[in-house]
């Protein structure tokens, strides 16, 4: 009896710290919010912003630049999509690698939004949603009209950000994807 009670506790032991490397894998993969970025101690953090041009949106009034992160010998990009409600300002942060999904993702998009417009559905949406919860797609209702949107889960329904066409989301996306290429060199 004792010897099963030490091999059961082997196993366990054995799996909790197979699933702990798992968390660890996990969480250095996960991208970094610039809030996160900023919290480091003992570290002197400068920040960088470059203008971009705002979104062009149907229901709101945005603001985007680059912001760059220099700590000692590390940069990190983001593209900053701030969105001014009626009574606050809201911001939308990708991260350089979740702005390059995103971007890779619109094409995948593209490709099934006639499809979808021909089914006619009293309402459809098609998301790609990042691993920082940035979800970019397009919603299909009553006779096949097509919205693109831009949004954050985390940030709420002010940061839901509606395009008059593809091409200016798209259009959008590669600016910002061009301006930190630009600034990387």
């Amino acid at each position: 009896m004792q010897t099963l009670f030490k091999i059961l506790a082997i196993v366990i032991f054995s799996m909790s710290s197979i699933f702990a490397q798992d968390v660890k894998n996990e969480e250095k993969n996960s991208p970094i919010k610039p809030s996160t970025f900023l919290s480091k101690k003992g570290t002197i953090i400068k920040f960088i912003d470059y203008n971009l041009v705002p979104l062009k949106s149907w229901n709101y009034t945005t603001r985007t630049k680059i912001r760059r992160f220099v700590s000692s010998n590390q940069s990190l990009y983001f593209y900053l999509i701030s969105v001014v409600g009626v009574n606050n300002t809201s911001t939308i942060s990708i991260e350089y690698p979740e702005l390059l999904d995103a971007i890779n993702s619109l094409s995948l998009l593209k490709a099934e939004i006639e499809k979808d417009q021909l089914s006619k559905p009293d309402h459809l949406e098609n998301i790609f949603t990042t691993q920082d919860g940035l979800q970019i797609g397009y919603n299909v209702e009553e006779k096949g009209k097509a919205t693109w949107f831009l949004k954050s889960e985390k940030v709420g329904m002010a940061s839901y950000v509606e395009f008059k066409d593809f091409q200016s989301l798209e259009s959008t996306l590669q600016e910002a994807k061009n301006k930190i290429e630009e600034l990387k060199k």
